[in-house]
This record gives C-alpha cells, structure tokens and sequence, in this order.
C-alpha cells in the first residue's frame, strides 16, 4: 500500500472519534471531511493558520437537537503533537481548564483541546445547561477515543518559568507564522522556513514592577541543524542590529533591551526587556534549561 492510500484511508477513521449520540443530541447529516487544500471552505478567513501548522485532514459534524440550539463539532488531524499544540496555542488561553486531553479550555459553550496529533474543537451555537453538559461530553468521548498521548514540544522545556505568561506561548514554523504575532523587521532575519520549530513566549517585566506595562518576548527557534542555526544567528544580529558584534544585550530603535544565543541546533531571542539585566538574565535561564536533543 502506498503512503497516499494509507493516507487517505485514514480520513474516515478520525471520524470514528466522535460519539454518535450525547445528551440527546445526534448528527444531522453525513460528515464533511476537508484536506488542507480545501479547509477554506470550512473556515473562511481562517485556514491558512492551521495549513501553516502542516493540517492533513479535518472531520466537521454538525449535532441538533430537537429542543435545543446545534453543536459543531471539528477534529483537525495536524500529523503531529507539536503542530496540534500549535493549533491550540493559537488563541490566548484564559478559561478554565476542562479536564480533558493534554491541555484544554473551556469558555462560553465553546470546548477546545488537544491531544496527540489532534486538535479537537467543539462549539454550541448557544450556551444552556444542557448544550454545555453536551458540549463536554462529546469532547471527553473524543478525547477518550484518541489512542496516543504524546508530549508538547520538546522546546517547552526551555521555556524559563519565572514571569511567563503561559496562556500567551505560541508555536510557529516559518517567517509568516511569526510575523501572525509579531513582526520581525524587515525580510526574514531569523531564515525560518517550514523545516524550523519556533516557540513565540511572551513575559511579564519584573524590573518594571508594574503588571500594565506591556509583556516582552522570548523567540527560541529551533532548525534542522547546528550549521543552520549558526548562520540564522549570525543573519539575525548583521541583519536586525548591525554593529551588534558580541554585546551581550543592547538597545534598540524600538525601545528596550534585545539579546540573543546559539544553542547548538537552537536560536534564543529577548526582545524589548525593560533593561540590560533582564534581557541577560532570560537569556541565561534558556541557557541553563538547554538539555540535549536526541540523535534525528
């Protein structure tokens, strides 16, 4: 069998994934399945996010209900943990936890998580008793259906603890998924491109003592080898600073600190730390975290 029909066998079965009945509430017609090519004729607006995080398939069920308002129901298969994280992390994440999969939200009648390669989004077009203990229990039946339970990204690991703002960490591959949260100068400073994992974490400023005072940022990004990562470096510091030569922090245009590192295969970035002292002392938190990565 080849990898294509194996691929495309697979289509139907995240499907399988989905209870067919749940607090009264039953598909109203046949599923619709998307591939990444069509996924705009589902999400309007909003398919190029996940087709940036490498979607294969999503399966779309529509749940109705003879006394109640529908549920939508969208399992995104991202062919891996880290792009389902991706997917998650792709929003703020405030409310509260629903218990389910590896993270989980659950806020106003709309229920997300993920888990393993999936990123499982359930929505009831209005919130009642009934729609939320609905909308739960179809997330926990998919949940429980989903045989793996791989990790988050390895460079989560990295991530220093102290003044991160978790609910604000976001996962991106090239220089567009970067620029979705924050842009970079000029061009593509950091040579991003699909075969890079990069970690977007924003921090909350210790030295400024005041929690309105706008958060700064963490780029680790890691590439296919340490020669890449070397030459990123170096593009980054002529290209984004000229004249940064081996300063281990300075001050830019745009206010604040920026600082930056080679860690073998990985790239670390502070920018707009409130002073020197801070954009170092994250720089060598991530040195510190640094653990080796496993032969590839």
């Amino acid at each position: 069998m080849t990898d294509e029909a194996s691929d495309q066998s697979a289509v139907p079965g995240i499907a399988g994934f989905l209870p067919q009945a749940v607090e009264g509430f039953s598909p109203l017609e046949a599923d619709r399945f998307f591939t990444a090519d069509t996924l705009f004729d589902l999400i309007n607006g909003g398919a190029e996010i996940y087709r940036a995080l490498n979607v294969r398939h999503t399966v779309h069920r529509r749940y109705v209900h003879p006394e109640s308002s529908d549920i939508i129901a969208d399992i995104f298969d991202m062919g891996s943990a880290a792009d389902a994280y991706g997917a998650w992390h792709n929003d703020i994440r405030e409310g509260e936890s629903a218990g389910m999969g590896r993270e989980s939200e659950y806020q106003g009648g709309s229920l997300s998580f993920w888990k393993d390669r999936y990123y499982v989004s359930v929505v009831a077009l209005y919130e009642t008793d009934l729609t939320a203990r609905a909308v739960r229990g179809i997330g926990r039946a998919v949940a429980d259906a989903i045989p793996g339970d791989a990790q988050p990204p390895r460079l989560t690991r990295q991530l220093p603890g102290e003044g991160l703002l978790a609910e604000q960490v976001y996962f991106f591959h090239d220089h567009q998924g970067l620029t979705r949260r924050y842009r970079l100068g000029d061009g593509n400073p950091l040579l991003l491109n699909r075969h890079t994992e990069g970690l977007l974490a924003r921090y909350r400023s210790a030295a400024s003592g005041d929690t309105t005072t706008p958060p700064f940022i963490l780029l680790l990004i890691r590439y296919p080898s340490s020669e890449a990562a070397d030459l990123a470096h170096r593009n980054f510091r002529a290209s984004h600073t000229p004249g940064w030569k081996e300063q281990p922090a300075i001050r830019t245009a745009g206010g604040g600190w920026t600082s930056s590192c080679l860690l073998g295969d990985r790239v670390a970035v502070v920018i707009g730390a409130a002073d020197r002292n801070e954009a170092a002392t994250l720089i060598q938190a991530v040195r510190s975290s640094t653990e080796p990565e496993p032969t590839r």
